[in-house]
Order: C-alpha cells, then structure tokens, then sequence
C-alpha cells in the first residue's frame, strides 16, 4: 500500500488527502491508520477488524453520519470522529456502540453536532463501558453535556476538552 510504513513489524498507514473513498485493507500488524480528509462517507462493518493491533484511528473531516457497532474493535487507546455529520443522539451513539473498546483513553468527537438544528446534550450512556477514557472531546455548550458528564466534570472525574476549557482527569467510571 503506498500509504503504509512498516518499522520493527508494526505498519503506520497514513492516507490522509488521499481523496480515497474507501478505507485500504489493513495489515494485521497495523497499529496507527489516519485516514482523515477524505472522501468516506461510510464505514463497513468489520473493516478495522483484521488490525488486530490498531491502538490509533482518525476518521476526521468526513460526511460520516452514522457508524456501526462491528466498526471498532480491539485495542484502539485513540479515536478521532472529529468533523464529521454525527448528530449527539442515541440513535447515532447507542448504548454500547464503544463496548469493544476497553482500552479507549482518548475520543474526540468534535465540530459533530453543530450541523443539527435538534443539537441534543450527548448521550451518557455511550461510554459507560470506556473504564479508561480519560479525555472526551466534545462540542460543548448549554445543552453539549448530558446530566452525568455534568456531573464528572463537577467532580472532577472526567477531563473535557473543547474549544475553552480543559479539565483534570480522573476515572470517569466511578460515578456509576
């Protein structure tokens, strides 16, 4: 693949501005994929599935709208949804679309929800299984932050990035 780099038995694949609209077959041995500013609009199911050791996954500045729950798998400690079409809302975050990724540390999911007129709070509930999250990156805003994030960022439990604020971090989990 011209876009992948293999060091020490472990390829780095950066397809970034590409103008790609699917997203390459991955080694196994994958551990970093940057697939942002591109032309996906969709993700298959199971397609990050043969990177067994993916631990960072950009998908930034797409038209994603929806996403799988057989997209993510595995060992992924870095996501970034950031700018895409993703609405704040259960139905595009349901409870345990992130279930696989137990060793999530960062998700970032900025500049999403302002494309919506209905511009919900994001649902809670989505990363109740992210015992190691310890940044989510949101839009916030009066209504960016659902009762429990509210209430993590209160305690200083959970660390939140936006556009003004950063807070400290600590295990968001504990809260439930």
């Amino acid at each position: 693949m011209p876009c992948s780099k293999t060091s020490k038995g472990y390829a780095t694949v950066d397809c970034s501005w590409k103008n790609i609209s699917r997203i390459p077959h991955l080694a196994e041995s994958t551990v970093f994929l940057n697939v942002s500013h591109n032309l996906i609009d969709s993700i298959g199911k199971e397609l990050l599935k043969a990177a067994n050791h993916l631990s960072t996954l950009n998908l930034s500045f797409y038209r994603l709208s929806t996403i799988n729950f057989t997209t993510f798998t595995g060992k992924l400690r870095y996501l970034s949804l950031d700018n895409n079409e993703l609405v704040y809302s259960s139905q595009t975050f349901p409870i345990g679309i992130f279930q696989p990724l137990k060793s999530l540390s960062h998700l970032s999911l900025k500049n999403n929800n302002n494309r919506s007129s209905c511009c919900e709070s994001f649902p809670d509930e989505t990363i109740l299984d992210l015992f190691d999250l310890a940044t989510l990156e949101l839009d916030a805003g009066d209504r960016g932050f659902g009762k429990r994030i509210r209430k993590a960022i209160e305690t200083e439990i959970l660390g939140i990035r936006d556009q003004f604020n950063i807070f400290n971090v600590k295990n968001y989990t504990q809260i439930y």
